[in-house]
């Protein structure tokens, strides 16, 4: 249980593990939209051949995919991130209270 001075460390764990899913999510868009970009995609008979021609040819689901990629990124960085005394115990060391104590 949490006292508000010591972090939870399942809260820490998932608040981590949302940031890097979300963050390898907005990366793997990126990724597509570069790899599609770079390659010459032919629209085949399979369904993979015809996302990735989409990816490539479509500019509506291409800026959809960008956008989509900022957002979640957004999202990490926003909700998601560690937090500076999350980082401060997993190193270690533990704030040093206050003359008024713990603050």
């Amino acid at each position: 249980m949490s006292s508000g001075i010591y972090p939870n460390p399942v809260s820490r764990w998932i608040r981590g593990a949302l940031y890097r899913l979300t963050t390898l999510l907005a990366g793997t868009v990126a990724g597509v939209i570069l790899f599609t970009s770079c390659c010459e995609v032919s629209s085949g008979d399979s369904l993979w051949q015809r996302v990735l021609w989409l990816f490539a040819y479509d500019p509506t689901v291409r800026k959809t995919a960008v956008v989509c990629g900022v957002g979640l990124w957004l999202t990490a960085v926003i909700f998601f991130r560690p937090r500076y005394d999350d980082v401060r115990w997993v190193r270690g060391y533990a704030p040093w209270p206050d003359k008024d104590g713990w603050s």
